[in-house]
């Protein structure tokens, strides 16, 4: 029960979040890296609800794929929240990889529709990026402590701290094991 309700709980803690990200943005519409942050959350909200929830709101089928490809969306828009945060160059491209990787998973994930064994090969598949979010993520906020930029080393200990829960999970989904407790909701936060 603490697996399945928790994500529903992280759901809803994001929810909140998301509002006042949402809010910080209508206040300075300027700053669009909490906008990125929005997405980056009501994608998670629909991952962290399907993990959590008992029911199926739509197909089970459709809801499962849609979901998985929720989760390489979701960080696709933390990529573009770190850009954004830590005023980085060439925004057009990284812009142009999160939409691109983002509508490519939900693509496969629709060719993949009832078949389970595709549709956990492709979650496989979509923790690459995953991984490559954090390694930017490690790479723009090591160059932020360098720089002394605002909030670089707390964002840094965040990283380190959600890798360590993400990596626990990935090692176990690629091996095939299921643990007592999937940690990827704690790394998230």
């Amino acid at each position: 029960i603490f697996n399945q309700k928790i994500f529903f709980c992280f759901a809803v803690l994001c929810a909140f979040i998301l509002f006042y990200s949402l809010l910080q943005f209508c206040m300075d519409r300027s700053n669009t890296a909490f906008l990125y942050f929005v997405g980056c959350l009501f994608f998670i909200i629909l991952y962290f609800y399907d993990m959590g929830s008992e029911n199926t709101v739509l197909n089970y089928n459709f809801q499962r794929a849609f979901s998985r490809a929720c989760l390489p969306a979701s960080m696709m828009f933390l990529m573009l929240f770190l850009h954004r945060f830590y005023n980085r160059a060439k925004v057009k491209l990284t812009l142009g990889i999160a939409i691109v990787t983002t509508l490519l998973f939900f693509i496969v994930y629709g060719f993949s529709l009832g078949n389970d064994i595709a549709v956990d090969n492709v979650f496989l598949i979509s923790m690459l990026p995953t991984v490559g979010v954090i390694v930017y993520g490690f790479i723009v906020t090591v160059h932020g402590i360098k720089q002394k930029q605002y909030d670089s080393i707390p964002v840094f200990v965040g990283f380190f701290v959600g890798s360590c829960f993400a990596l626990h999970d990935v090692v176990c989904q690629v091996m095939g094991v299921v643990p007592f407790m999937w940690t990827q909701g704690f790394a998230f936060f």
